[in-house]
């Protein structure tokens, strides 16, 4: 698995993981792992999942064409209408501001798992509010 500068690898024949870090996360890490030698240490291995799709016929072109209609028929900005899907989507990251305020996740950094699963509370929310979602046949004419 590789991100901006870590390297996840497991070794099947010795069944070691090695985690390989660019210096500026060595230094960070081996200084947080010196300071807490006697911690219990744990690491939460998850399932990685690609960032969503763009373009034509992609999740976030999905995702902002029922956005901009539930806001057209409420009255609210599009954003406001994306933050509060992402907010009601159980298995989406959400964290509290420094004014006790929900928030979500960047939607520049959703997963294709999150943008599918904020897709289906967008059409939860618009079957709710009676607003019938415009789904475009790509492809056809």
């Amino acid at each position: 698995m590789k991100a901006k500068g870590v390297l996840l690898e497991y070794h099947l024949n010795t069944g070691k993981v090695v985690l390989q870090l660019m210096s500026d996360y060595r230094r960070q890490f081996a200084s947080h792992w010196n300071k807490h030698k006697r911690a219990v240490h744990e690491f939460e291995f998850v399932k990685w999942y690609k960032r969503k799709t763009t373009g034509p016929e992609s999740q976030n072109n999905h995702t902002h064409g029922h956005c901009r209609q539930i806001a057209e028929e409420i009255g609210e900005d599009v954003r406001w209408v994306r933050d509060e899907a992402c907010i009601r989507t159980p298995e989406y990251p959400t964290k509290m501001n420094k004014f006790g305020k929900v928030r979500p996740k960047p939607w520049e950094k959703a997963t294709t798992k999150e943008a599918g699963l904020v897709i289906e509370t967008l059409h939860r929310m618009a079957a709710f509010l009676d607003i019938k979602l415009i789904e475009n046949n790509w492809g056809e004419k």
